[in-house]
């Protein structure tokens, strides 16, 4: 359903669409754990290519990564297999974003990820620290990352 709302260009159903399905891995009200469903109906394949896009607009893009944050502050091995290196390396492009809503959903996403060792070395060979503080400088936060 969500391709077909982005393939319709029909953007605000696919914001709302992704809206609650973040809300769904966030709510403490549900008892079972969706993200296995959501693999298999291949929702996070889904979200990780619109991720690789910016035409689906920043919205688009702020929710999926807010998505991914939510995602990635679970077990690690109900979502390692299918997080590969290009969605690491797109949230480190968005963490210089001049959107400060994308930049920081994409920061929270890599802390939660970088808990995991197969994530961290990643990020550590795509250069995480300068990207962090950059992220810094841009939002002139005044805080020493050295």
């Amino acid at each position: 359903m969500l391709m077909n709302f982005l393939s319709e260009n029909n953007t605000t159903q696919a914001l709302q669409l992704i809206k609650y399905l973040r809300n769904c891995i966030s709510n403490p009200d549900i008892k079972k754990n969706p993200i296995e469903k959501f693999i298999s109906a291949g929702i996070v394949d889904t979200l990780s290519k619109v991720l690789k896009f910016d035409n689906f607009g920043e919205d688009i893009l702020v929710e999926s990564c807010w998505f991914f944050c939510n995602i990635f502050s679970r077990e690690s091995e109900l979502f390692q297999n299918y997080i590969d290196r290009s969605i690491i390396e797109r949230l480190l492009e968005f963490l210089v974003s001049p959107n400060t809503a994308l930049a920081s959903n994409a920061l929270f996403a890599i802390a939660n990820l970088c808990g995991d060792i197969k994530f961290r070395d990643a990020y550590v060979e795509l250069g995480i620290h300068d990207k962090v503080k950059t992220f810094y400088e841009i939002r002139d936060i005044s805080q020493n990352i050295d």
